[in-house]
């Protein structure tokens, strides 16, 4: 049955902790040495209705996990951690590693909005796969080889969800969108370099700043958002932010500016092999907003749709501080209102352009 005692403590090494349904006691294996080297628990990690300290399992260090049920307790070791699966949410409470953990699989979401929920890996972790939406925090210190969301990050009105890598990422793939209604989440940064990232759906900025965004520290192999990158009222929502170099961007949609400065925006602060936004870049009524930087030379740039001015400085733009290889343009140039809206701006030689539509100067000669 359930286990729901008060209070256990175990000095030195468990080989198999097994409890056949839930488990809502105070477990506490130390000494220095104290491990749990298997732990299964058949339903949920959960603390009792009226002991919210309850429902808790502390280890110097732990091995393989296994939990089929949900989690609302709280799984913390001060070492390391084998293979973690759990069948169902972490729903509340919190998992902690103070170092490395193997492989991560979680069958539902994580977080639950201002009910918390979260996942802190302070070393490296081999993979993390979550099936469902992330609403609260993920945070790996370390390197991060594979990550794999099945729903959104920060999706929800009360959603916290944010995603935080430390070190290096191989491979990142998100099936639903990152931002959405939430004012205070809908982030995702690497610290490190990045390989492959993948976003099935759009980054859907809203009132926080920051929020609906991905920003990357170092260099960036590849990276493709299928949908959108659309800006809201935040500062800076709706934004791709690459600081080293990058090798391909894909944005299958279009780039759209909000009213918040810098919403809709993508920054690229080293050069660029390959840009593509396949729709259009349409100026937001905030400064730059909904617009394209890349600070250093270009090499193919491609705009499927057109460059479409905003209501503010520089909102609805493409600027290249340096050569481009091959620039193309499908659609039309159209002036905003203000002053360098719906405008094409590189400093350097472009060895071959093209426009398949219109050059429309706005009031302001943009």
């Amino acid at each position: 049955g359930g286990l729901a005692l008060e209070e256990s403590l175990v000095t030195g090494r468990i080989a198999t902790f097994k409890v056949a349904t839930d488990f809502s006691a105070n477990l506490t294996v130390g000494g220095g040495s104290g491990r749990i080297d298997k732990l299964f628990i058949g339903g949920s990690l959960t603390p009792l209705p009226e002991v919210n300290t309850s429902g808790r399992i502390v280890a110097d260090s732990l091995g393989s996990i296994s939990i089929p049920g949900s989690t609302t307790g709280f799984l913390i070791t001060s070492g390391s951690m084998g293979n973690l699966k759990i069948g169902g949410s972490i729903a509340g409470g919190g998992i902690a590693i103070t170092e490395s953990a193997g492989n991560i699989a979680v069958g539902g979401g994580i977080g639950a909005g201002l009910l918390g929920g979260s996942l802190l890996v302070q070393g490296s972790a081999k993979s993390l796969k979550v099936e469902g939406s992330v609403d609260s925090s993920i945070t790996v210190s370390g390197t991060l080889k594979t990550l794999r969301i099945g729903g959104d990050i920060g999706g929800g009105m009360d959603s916290f969800g944010q995603i935080a890598i430390g070190g290096s990422n191989s491979s990142a793939v998100i099936l639903g969108n990152i931002g959405g209604a939430s004012p205070f989440g809908g982030e995702l940064r690497i610290f490190g370099s990045a390989g492959n990232i993948l976003v099935h759906g759009s980054l859907v900025g809203s009132d926080g700043s920051g929020s609906g965004s991905i920003d990357i520290s170092g260099s960036a192999k590849k990276l493709t958002v299928i949908g959108d990158v659309v800006g809201s009222t935040g500062t800076n929502s709706g934004q791709i932010t690459v600081s080293g170099t990058t090798g391909t961007l894909v944005v299958g949609g279009s780039v759209i500016g909000g009213d918040g400065s810098g919403s809709g925006l993508v920054v690229l602060e080293e050069s660029v092999k390959s840009l593509t936004i396949r729709g259009s870049v349409i100026g937001g009524s905030g400064s730059r907003a909904g617009s394209v930087s890349v600070n250093a030379p270009a090499g193919v740039v491609l705009i499927g749709g057109g460059v479409i001015g905003g209501s503010e400085n520089s909102a609805g733009s493409i600027s290249i501080d340096g050569a481009v290889n091959a620039l193309t343009i499908r659609g039309s140039i159209i002036g905003g209102t203000d002053s360098s809206t719906g405008e094409v701006d590189t400093d350097g030689l472009v060895k071959k352009a093209l426009i398949g539509g219109s050059v429309i100067g706005g009031p302001k000669g943009s």
